[in-house]
């Protein structure tokens, strides 16, 4: 490499942003990890030439971002290799990621000195973190006698999941973080086997695969500022008789896995609420009773958007829908493809989800009285496109009437024209004259 090669003609900010993105992070592959210091693509570009050495070095923001496997053998190299990564990244706010090994039996940890010399060193700048991440069964943060909460004034983002049962550790580690406002845990059932948190000034929380919801009802009325808050398939774990629903006020966003909606809708209300996102997790499971109670007025007065991620929705269920939310204006049907042979998802390339918008609400003693109905299909193979398309334009054909459609148009742009979509459009135009069909051009 010379001076004069072509990337070294590039303005310093250009080949910094190139580096950067040359050295984030990528799942499982080892040249991003502490654990193999001479893998890491940060510490070999360096070895190229004088000019990427200078660019490298100088760039505190390309060092501040790391991510580390908790599992056996501990070396001292990775615990070099931070330090180094913690000096380059001079006063950069830091953001990290610590787990274990997606193959690592959780029942198996081996204590370590280097493990608990790794989060010493961490910890002496624990002033700089700002978005931090422990997903791991080891104790991360061993318990000292007489040990002060470090301040933690830049931490914006947490998560947190880790092992019930575990030796004691410093469970209020993060309650000096003046900035903290999401945050991702897992909740277990025993106060003593959960972190302490800040919980009045959280705004976005998730609560993790297998969270307590005994836990859940108990902290969430102390989060007076959450305006987020998504459900992970919950751990039903109270017992007794089901208590009173738990009003959250504030609460806009709300994302529940369908798997346990049944469970968790009845046990909370949100008057505040904006936005419902029920998510499949890649199966199928219809919503039920419980949802049309959940939409019932007075419970949720002000939902606007409802979001069907994966999960099957019957078109009688929409139009009940419809009826109890007057001032829905989006509803939205994500659909997945997957492989019947190797059971896994279709490449996004190949895939496309169906988003129906509605727009210009006509209110009439709150019954829904919608003017105008939008599909918009992103991608997908012709195939999938057309045969889509003929089941939708079916139902949307005898639900026109039922709400009283005006308009409904079918967004895709030029190539739907090539798959025979027009025609299709233009035959339920002619079938239901009370309604404009159109096919649009835009992409």
């Amino acid at each position: 490499m010379t001076p004069i090669s072509p990337i070294n003609r590039l303005p310093y900010d250009c080949l910094s942003e190139i580096f950067a993105h040359a050295c984030s992070s990528h799942p499982d592959r080892a040249d991003n990890y502490l654990n193999w210091p001479q893998e890491l693509i940060a510490l070999r570009l360096p070895h190229v030439c004088s000019h990427w050495r200078k660019v490298l070095l100088s760039n505190t923001a390309l060092w501040s971002t790391f991510e580390y496997i908790h599992e056996p053998p501990y070396t001292q190299a990775s615990i070099d290799c931070l330090h180094l990564y913690l000096t380059r990244s001079g006063n950069h706010s830091l953001s990290f990621i610590i787990h274990d090994h997606k193959d690592q039996d959780p029942e198996y940890i081996v204590p370590d000195s280097r493990q608990s010399e790794f989060m010493r060193v961490l910890c002496t700048e624990a002033h700089r973190w700002k978005r931090a991440s422990f997903l791991t069964k080891s104790p991360f943060f061993p318990a000292s006698p007489g040990a002060v909460a470090p301040s933690l004034p830049r931490l914006e983002r947490l998560t947190l999941h880790y092992r019930e049962k575990v030796r004691r550790q410093r469970r209020d580690f993060f309650m000096n973080a003046p900035a903290l406002r999401s945050v991702e845990v897992q909740l277990h059932k025993a106060k003593k086997n959960n972190f302490s948190l800040p919980w009045e000034q959280i705004s976005d929380l998730t609560l993790l695969y297998h969270s307590s919801i005994s836990r859940a009802i108990h902290i969430l009325p102390s989060c007076t500022n959450l305006q987020k808050l998504k459900f992970s398939d919950p751990l039903m774990d109270f017992t007794g008789p089901r208590p009173v629903p738990t009003v959250l006020n504030g609460v806009q966003s709300l994302v529940i896995a369908a798997t346990a909606s049944s469970d968790i809708i009845p046990l909370f209300c949100f008057p505040d609420l904006v936005s419902l996102t029920i998510n499949g997790l890649g199966r199928t499971v219809p919503p039920g009773k419980e949802l049309l109670s959940f939409l019932s007025l007075p419970r949720v007065p002000q939902l606007q958007y409802l979001i069907f991620d994966d999960t099957y929705i019957p078109d009688d269920l929409v139009l009940q829908i419809l009826t109890l939310t007057p001032l829905l204006h989006t509803l939205e049907k994500h659909t997945y493809y997957f492989d019947e042979l190797q059971e896994v998802p279709v490449t996004p390339d190949f895939g496309f989800f169906r988003r129906l918008t509605l727009t210009n609400n006509i209110r009439t003693n709150l019954v829904p009285r919608l003017k105008t109905l939008k599909i918009k299909v992103i991608s997908g193979l012709p195939e999938d496109l057309i045969n889509m398309l003929r089941s939708r334009l079916r139902g949307i054909s005898s639900v026109a009437g039922a709400v009283h459609l005006d308009t409904v148009v079918i967004e895709g742009g030029p190539r739907l024209v090539s798959l025979g979509v027009r025609d299709q459009v233009s035959q339920m135009a002619g079938n239901q004259s009370s309604v404009r069909f159109s096919l649009s051009k835009r992409a």
